[in-house]
């Protein structure tokens, strides 16, 4: 029956204005999502949760331990005050978080991010004190990914060009966005970046530089983003990304979170409006890591139901299903469930 659901929710996203997101623009939850019970910015539970409320993507924060260890936290030191560059791997994976976790390592963080496909891992390198150690942490990291085989699930961020071209040199095909807000559009085409990801008051002032971006090619991230209005901003500047401490509150404004119409259509799959909500957010969820290939894929399948929805009774349109195959539905987005 919830495959069934599943296909009929589907429909619904294909037929219904209110259910379907109302912009392109993706979320990425900042530092993951961690103004939430349980969790810590940059642990292991806020990578988990920026998953599970469907987050597009969730950023995280890089270090390189005075041992050439690479670990997550956002600031250089740590809550207890160690300082990460001049302290030793295993001292700083001992160091508590707000939430009683351990700093985590890198490996464990893409360890927990890889079974949390499709969501995209934003790894930020911060910038260490010298150039030589900004050059091995570039690589370091590129080595972990790659040989983690995660290429396809990261996206790279750096504040010093440095970083940033070095990951280019290291990965012609990484996605590696430039964060530090004093470099154009056309600038970061010809250093080889493939996006910007300009704090809000540096696109504010260059109100151009989202449409030159996008003349050019580039993706448009912007951090970190918070107000309802801010949020509402850059979505109708459409921005490809934003990042944020409210990530709730920017899936809400998406329209990625259904709205309460979705009552009026097919009210047979339900028992009542609970059981209808976390359906249509269930459905929310999957489709919004989807590429536009895998959403067209669905939707073509389902194409017809609105035509059948109009001139049939519930029992008709489920009558009507049989024909369709679950390999229309792209793989991630399956249930196994048989309740």
């Amino acid at each position: 029956m919830k495959t069934k659901i599943l296909m009929v929710a589907l429909m619904l996203l294909a037929m219904t204005p209110a259910i379907q997101a109302k912009s392109s623009t993706k979320t990425v939850a900042h530092r993951g999502y961690w103004k939430c019970e349980g969790s810590a910015e940059n642990s292991l539970a806020s990578l988990r949760k920026a998953h599970d409320v469907g987050c597009w993507g969730s950023e995280l924060d890089i270090w390189l331990t005075s041992d050439g260890g690479l670990v997550v936290n956002h600031d250089p030191k740590t809550l207890d005050g160690l300082k990460i560059e001049e302290t030793d791997f295993k001292t700083i994976t001992k160091s508590k978080l707000k939430n009683g976790e351990t700093v985590p390592s890198l490996k464990d963080y893409l360890k927990a991010g890889k079974k949390l496909k499709p969501m995209i891992l934003v790894l930020e390198l911060k910038t260490q004190s010298t150039p030589e150690r900004n050059i091995e942490l570039a690589k370091k990291v590129v080595d972990m990914v790659k040989s983690m085989k995660m290429e396809g699930q990261v996206e790279y961020i750096a504040f010093s060009n440095l970083v940033g071209t070095e990951i280019i040199r290291l990965d012609p095909n990484a996605k590696v966005a430039y964060l530090n807000g004093d470099k154009t559009p056309a600038e970061l085409k010809e250093l080889g970046y493939t996006g910007l990801d300009y704090h809000q008051k540096v696109l504010k002032n260059n109100k151009s530089w989202i449409r030159e971006a996008h003349d050019l090619g580039l993706t448009v991230n912007v951090w970190t983003v918070n107000k309802a209005d801010d949020l509402q901003y850059f979505i109708d500047e459409a921005a490809d990304f934003i990042t944020t401490n409210e990530p709730e509150l920017l899936l809400e404004l998406l329209g990625n979170v259904a709205d309460k119409s979705y009552l009026y259509v097919l009210p047979s799959l339900t028992k009542g409006e609970e059981d209808a909500k976390r359906e249509a957010e269930k459905l929310a969820k999957i489709t919004a890591a989807w590429s536009d290939a895998d959403r067209q894929q669905a939707f073509a399948s389902f194409a017809k139901m609105q035509e059948w929805q109009q001139s049939m009774d519930d029992e008709e349109a489920l009558a009507a299903l049989p024909h369709l195959e679950l390999s229309d539905v792209p793989q991630e987005s399956r249930t196994t469930d048989t309740e």
